[in-house]
Parts: C-alpha cells; sequence; structure tokens
C-alpha cells in the first residue's frame, strides 16, 4: 500500500526580504534609495538604447533574410525553368536518337538492298561475260585452226615457188663471188702494168729537174751576173705560167692509146724563147719544167670496175 499523506499542512515559506545594496527597506535610508533609483534610471537608459541598437540589427537581419529570401525564390524559380529546359531537351534529345535510329535502320535496311541487287546484277554479269567470253575463244579457237590448216595448205606450194626463185638466185651469187676476186687480181695488175711508165717518166723528170737546180745554182753564183736579165726572167716566168695553164687546159689532158697510157704532149718553143742568151734560155727552160712538173701533179689516176685507169685533176 502506498504511505499514507500527512493530514497536518505545510506551513507556508517565507519569503527572504528584498535587499538594496545589501541592505533591507527598514535598514536604507531616502538619499540611498535616491541613488538607487537613479542608478536604475541609467541602467533602464542604458538598457533602452541596446534594445534600440540591437532593434535595428534585428531590423537589418530581417531585411537581410528577407532580401536573401527573395533571391532564393528567385534562383528557385529559375533553377526550377532550367530544370524543366533540361526535361524538355533531353526528351527532345531523345525524340530525336529516336528518330535516328529509326533512320539508320532505313538506311542499313536500303544499303542490304542494295547490295543484294549489285551481288545479283555482278553475278548475272559474270555468267554473260564467261559465256561470251567461251564463246569467243571457241571462234578463235576455229579461226587458229582454219589458218593452221591454210598454212599447211599453202606451205608447199610457197615452198616450191621459194626454191624455184631462190635456187637461181643462189648460183648466180655463189658465181659473182668466185669471179669477184679474179677480177681484182686482173684489175690491179692491169694497174700496176699502167702505172710503170708514169713512174719511170717521174723518176727521169726528177732527176732533169734535179740537173736543172744545180746548172742554176751554178749560174746565179757567177761573177758576172745580169740584173736585167733576172727581172726579164721573172717576166718570163709569169708570161710562161699563163702558157703553162693554157697547155694544161690542151696539151696535158689524159688520152687512152692502144696500150692504155697517159700521153704528155710537150708544148712547142717559139722563136723568141729559143732566141735567148744561154743563161736565160736554161733559167726559163728550168720554170717551164717546174710549171709542167705542177700541172702533171694535178692529175691523179682512179681505177674503174674494168681494171683501167684514168686521170682525174685534183685541186691543190
Amino acid at each position: 500500500q502506498p504511505p499514507k499523506k500527512d493530514a497536518k499542512k505545510k506551513k507556508a515559506e517565507v519569503k527572504p526580504p528584498t535587499l538594496i545594496n545589501g541592505l533591507t527597506k527598514e535598514e536604507i535610508t531616502r538619499e540611498q534609495i535616491e541613488e538607487h533609483v537613479v542608478r536604475l534610471r541609467e541602467m533602464l537608459d542604458r538598457e533602452r538604447e541596446e534594445r534600440n541598437y540591437f532593434q535595428l540589427e534585428r531590423d537589418k537581419i530581417q531585411s537581410f533574410r528577407e532580401v536573401t529570401d527573395r533571391k532564393l525564390a528567385e534562383v528557385k524559380a529559375e533553377l526550377k525553368i532550367l530544370e524543366k529546359a533540361i526535361e524538355d531537351d533531353e526528351a527532345h534529345h531523345l525524340v530525336g536518337i529516336k528518330v535516328f535510329k529509326q533512320k539508320m535502320k532505313h538506311l542499313l535496311c536500303e544499303h542490304h538492298n542494295t547490295v543484294t541487287e549489285l551481288e545479283a546484277d555482278i553475278a548475272t554479269s559474270t555468267d554473260l561475260l564467261e559465256d561470251e567470253q567461251s564463246q569467243l575463244e571457241a571462234d578463235l579457237y576455229k579461226e587458229m585452226m582454219g589458218i593452221l590448216v591454210e598454212m599447211q595448205e599453202s606451205s608447199c606450194e610457197d615452198v616450191f615457188k621459194e626454191l624455184l626463185l631462190v635456187r637461181p638466185l643462189q648460183i648466180e651469187m655463189e658465181e659473182l663471188q668466185s669471179s669477184v676476186p679474179k677480177k681484182i687480181n686482173v684489175a690491179q695488175k692491169q694497174a700496176d702494168l699502167s702505172l710503170r711508165p708514169l713512174e719511170d717518166e717521174l723518176t727521169a723528170m726528177n732527176v732533169h729537174v734535179e740537173k736543172i737546180q744545180a746548172q742554176l745554182h751554178a749560174l746565179f753564183s757567177a761573177p758576172n751576173l745580169d740584173q736585167t736579165a733576172v727581172t726579164e726572167i721573172t717576166d718570163k716566168v709569169e708570161f710562161s705560167e699563163n702558157v703553162c695553164k693554157s697547155m694544161t687546159k690542151t696539151h696535158l689532158l689524159p688520152e687512152r692509146n692502144g696500150d692504155q697510157k697517159f700521153c704528155y704532149q710537150e708544148p712547142e718553143l717559139t722563136v723568141e724563147f729559143l732566141c735567148l742568151p744561154p743563161n736565160r734560155f736554161l733559167l726559163f727552160l728550168f720554170v717551164v719544167t717546174l710549171k709542167c712538173f705542177r700541172s702533171s701533179n694535178k692529175f691523179k689516176y682512179q681505177t674503174h670496175p674494168g681494171g683501167q685507169k684514168e686521170p682525174r685533176a685534183t685541186s691543190n
């Protein structure tokens, strides 16, 4: 059982007396009370000022909070708008992806269809080309066989014709090859025989020229040499040069007699030349001989296919 309550009433507790500066109402004086009141008033004023300051701070904080709340609401509204725009973009993007996938499927189907069509066309074209190639090969084989048959048929006739045409030519070539060396030997012998008299004549003329040079040397070394005679002889030399030119045109032309020899015709001396003094006549004769020798050396001999030789004029 719970304990029994006391029937007795508790006595009311006695409040302690209020103290002012450690003194009770009975102990404190009037002046102290007034001082205490003044002090309390000062404290009240100070508290009021502090309250006003804190109220201002509170108002500032409230205004700042209102501004921040308003900005926060605006930011939240913008964020909601952005989220909605993002959702719309995502939905639009998803729709575009779906459309793109559908287009890709259609394109892949078309590509597959075109590939299959091209493969079928290639197969048919290859079959046609193979058929055409086989046909062309067969035609070409037939043509080649026909050409071979024609060549075999015509080969015998061609060989017979070639034998008929080529054999006489070969015989003629062999005859010419065997006869050409003989003809060359005969021509060389004839040339040697025809050149011997000319060589003898040339040696005799060289000996004669040497003799005349010795006589002229003795003539010019004489102490009683006449200068007028020398000038006259030089004039005669010029005149004799012209005479020798005319003589080479008329008398020194090559001629062929019965022995195939080169004919040389000496010029006739005029009476004027014979009437000169011995020294002048000898000098003039030497000059004429030299001119004739030079003009005779202008002709060279050339061998013809028949083995004969003819003189040929060469330019100095």
